[in-house]
């Protein structure tokens, strides 16, 4: 078998869009401050640690590092995203 390259795309899908739909659901339409920003990051990455913690109690399911880091990939891509709608929004 070769690389897999599905699995880091979920990874990366999934944290972006919970990311981006957590950030949106506390901020609403107003302009962002650092601490939402952060609190949301914060928020998404202890999401994705704690998710592999689970998953390495699971049978046939494996937790790796390389996941989280995907993942924290996909939310910075998100935030970065987010923060640039939202402040485009005020203007």
């Amino acid at each position: 078998g070769g690389f897999d390259l599905a699995p880091l795309i979920y990874h990366f899908c999934v944290f972006f869009l919970l990311n981006f739909f957590l950030f949106f659901s506390i901020n609403g339409n107003k302009k962002p401050d650092r601490y939402l920003i952060f609190v949301v990051f914060l928020s998404s990455l202890a999401y994705a640690v704690i998710d592999e913690i689970h998953q390495s109690f699971v049978p046939l399911r494996s937790s790796s590092v390389e996941d989280i880091f995907v993942d924290l990939i996909g939310i910075i891509s998100s935030m970065i995203i987010a923060v640039f709608i939202s402040r485009k929004s005020e203007e």
